[in-house]
């Protein structure tokens, strides 16, 4: 972002937030809107800029048992883990603000 400004036409759309990443790490682009977990998983080659309250936004995850699925206690199985002590302190350190 030489003198201060943006463009307000993106130089390069990528297909996957990896690619985005990728070019911001090899310098192509000075600055490019990426998920908070990627900025966790490269922090130490990139810096982190918030946006304020009004711009935030964010993506939902969210998990669930199919009510007439074959697999139904290995679901369940997978759910508690997913929803365990262990997997939530994982999720929170990869970047992942975890609501209920």
């Amino acid at each position: 972002m030489s003198n201060g400004s943006v463009k307000s036409k993106p130089v390069s759309l990528e297909p996957k937030a990896s690619g985005v990443i990728a070019k911001l790490m090899q310098g192509e682009v000075d600055a490019a809107i990426v998920y908070h977990t990627d900025v966790v998983k490269n922090h130490k080659l990139i810096k982190e800029i918030e946006f304020s309250d009004r711009f935030a936004s964010s993506t939902r995850y969210s998990i669930a048992i199919i009510s007439d699925g074959k697999q139904k206690a290995l679901a369940r199985t997978f759910v508690d883990f997913i929803k365990s002590s262990q997997s939530i302190s994982f999720l929170r350190r990869s970047g992942f603000g975890i609501t209920s």
